[in-house]
């Protein structure tokens, strides 16, 4: 099979206002593709974080919302079987363009966001025999602001660096090393890798709330997830790219989606720091964070989110 490595870095917001969860969740859809995003991430959310919190013990963050936008550019380019899983998955069973025009719509709008700073980029990198079909590549730049780039795969250390070299200038090198120089990269078909930089300055809280300053970072290999909520095809020599590429036998062996946050007073971004206190103006009960929590990152007023993560030890982060 030709090997693809796909590296997308978004930034997203999501939490749907739609309480619709038919298959094709599709009256309202239509003339508002955005809520379509949110909903069918909402539930990829519910999916994918039952089986993480399952399986890993420490800290979790993750961007559900990269996730289900990477698959959903990698849909576009499927057929057949491997189309209608990912579709089912992802809850595409209307027109996949819909959610296409949701997330443009949504990277749109985030981008202008006064007060948080946002970084949104995807590429896709593929080797030098493979040839995107000019009707897929126009849907990543038109939909999701994508572009691709050529890599040597019998060459692996120079494919590792290039891809490091691209990941560090989007992510401003808070993340420098996603592969390291030795990793075969022709065992790599498929990453999804996501590191944004929020700052968000927030309004007063109505309690006193002490939260230990914290870092977490999480890199998951996501293929056994993705089986498990019926996603397999794309994985298996019977993957069918054809409406991604001129050639044959194209298939995913590996996804893998990393993040890194930091919390402190100033807000939320991908830099050191150490604790955070917020105190209100009155009275208020104090409320000591020491115990496992979980922490979303959204934007309030639309209830959207960011992250999603799972501190086990505050004082161990």
């Amino acid at each position: 099979m030709t090997k693809l490595i796909l590296i997308a870095t978004i930034v997203v917001l999501t939490i749907p206002d739609s309480s619709c969860y038919s298959k094709c969740i599709a009256s309202k859809s239509i003339k508002y593709p955005q809520r379509f995003v949110f909903t069918m991430t909402d539930l990829f959310l519910s999916d994918i974080y039952k089986i993480l919190a399952r399986y890993e013990k420490g800290n979790i963050i993750f961007s559900p919302l990269s996730l289900n936008a990477v698959l959903t550019m990698v849909s576009l380019g499927a057929r057949g079987k491997t189309s209608s899983e990912l579709s089912t998955s992802l809850r595409l069973s209307c027109n996949k363009n819909i959610a296409g025009e949701g997330y443009r719509q949504l990277i749109h709008f985030l981008l202008k966001i006064e007060g948080v700073k946002l970084k949104f980029a995807n590429k896709i990198f593929v080797p030098q025999t493979s040839v995107l079909k000019n009707s897929f590549r126009s849907k990543m730049t038109w939909f999701f602001n994508s572009d691709t780039s050529i890599i040597d795969p019998t060459r692996p250390e120079k494919a590792a660096e290039d891809i490091n070299r691209w990941y560090a200038k989007e992510t401003e090198n808070h993340i420098t090393n996603l592969y390291e120089p030795r990793v075969d990269i022709r065992d790599v078909e498929r990453n999804i890798s996501k590191l944004p930089r929020i700052q968000y300055r927030g309004a007063t809280s109505k309690i006193a709330l002490h939260l230990p300053k914290f870092k977490i970072e999480s890199k998951f290999d996501l293929k056994p997830i993705l089986k498990k909520i019926g996603i397999n095809d794309m994985f298996e020599n019977t993957a069918d790219f054809q409406n991604m590429t001129e050639n044959s036998g194209l298939k995913v062996t590996k996804v893998v989606q990393k993040v890194v946050i930091e919390v402190n007073e100033e807000g939320s971004e991908a830099v050191v720091a150490s604790g955070m206190t917020m105190e209100s103006r009155d009275a208020s009960p104090v409320f000591t964070v020491n115990r496992p929590f979980l922490c979303v990152i959204s934007m309030e007023r639309m209830k959207w989110i960011l992250f999603f993560a799972r501190v086990m030890d505050p004082t161990a982060v």
